[in-house]
């Protein structure tokens, strides 16, 4: 059941993306998809967090913050710049790799 919430956050993020590119800035467009995620996160995050990171890993959860913040921000011009039918095909690409993930 999870999958399938998570699915479908993910399907209307993508919509959200789409509809609000047309009419703001990509800063903007990732500032009202990022805050409200982190905020989310961070209210359960004390329900599977086990123990105090070391450096390294504050270092690695940093980096790979930044990579999704670049990431999405390249989404969301591409999404500018692009019909959605020609970006489409990149997202089946993610497809098998969650699939491997979540089993």
């Amino acid at each position: 059941l999870g999958d399938v919430y998570k699915r479908q956050f993910y399907a209307m993020y993508l919509v959200y993306t789409r509809r609000v590119n047309f009419t703001s800035d990509p800063w903007v467009s990732l500032c009202y998809t990022a805050i409200p995620g982190a905020l989310i996160m961070t209210i359960f995050l004390p329900f599977y967090w086990d123990s105090d990171p070391n450096f390294s890993q504050i270092i690695l959860m940093g980096s790979i913050g930044l990579v999704v913040i670049l990431v999405h921000f390249i989404f969301i011009k591409a999404y500018q710049n692009a019909e959605a039918s020609i970006l489409a095909p990149f997202h089946y690409f993610e497809i098998y790799p969650k699939q491997l993930a979540i089993s």
